[in-house]
């Protein structure tokens, strides 16, 4: 005979609350009324004695998870709006590339500003524009990057310098 096999117990899932429950309505209602009397200049000990909260400690962790949800809404609508402009840079891309490829310099200009476009929203170049414009800033004032640098090297061997002697 056989040996049957026993099923394990069916894994418990965690509840997880409606958003629109309730309770979860008054909490976030609760939180925001909690982030209003702060933006107002209310301290954590007022508002949690106004709400209900058990110590201040509770209010600011209301007024902070108000404020998460803001910052999520924010990141959500900037992350839609890049999306977005993703999306009609690719349909003018399409319109002008069979120009481009054929070597029509207007169209290859188009290109590449549609492309430096692009660069710019998804933050590529920014790294890249700041090492340059530091250097640049140094140039259009008639100074050398490289005297900078070396003036600031020899201006910290001479501090150590100061400092060895101090010590010995």
């Amino acid at each position: 005979m056989a040996k049957k096999s026993r099923k394990p117990y069916p894994s418990k899932k965690p509840y997880t609350e409606s958003r629109t429950s309730k309770r979860k309505i008054e909490a976030l209602q609760k939180e925001q009324k909690a982030l209003e009397l702060r933006i107002g200049g209310a301290p954590y000990r007022i508002i949690g004695e106004a709400l209900g909260y058990a110590d201040p400690s509770g209010a600011a962790k209301a007024v902070y998870r108000a404020l998460d949800r803001i910052r999520s809404e924010i990141r959500e609508s900037a992350d839609q709006y890049i999306q977005l402009q993703l999306e009609r840079l690719d349909k003018m891309l399409l319109g002008v590339w069979p120009e481009a490829v054929k070597g029509r310099y207007g169209a290859i200009d188009r290109v590449l500003k549609i492309e430096e476009r692009r660069a710019k929203l998804l933050g590529l170049d920014a790294a890249t524009e700041l090492l340059v414009d530091w250097r640049a800033k140094l140039e259009e004032e008639g100074i050398s990057a490289s005297a900078v640098f070396e003036e600031m090297v020899s201006h910290i061997m001479e501090e150590i310098e100061k400092a060895k002697g101090k010590r010995g």
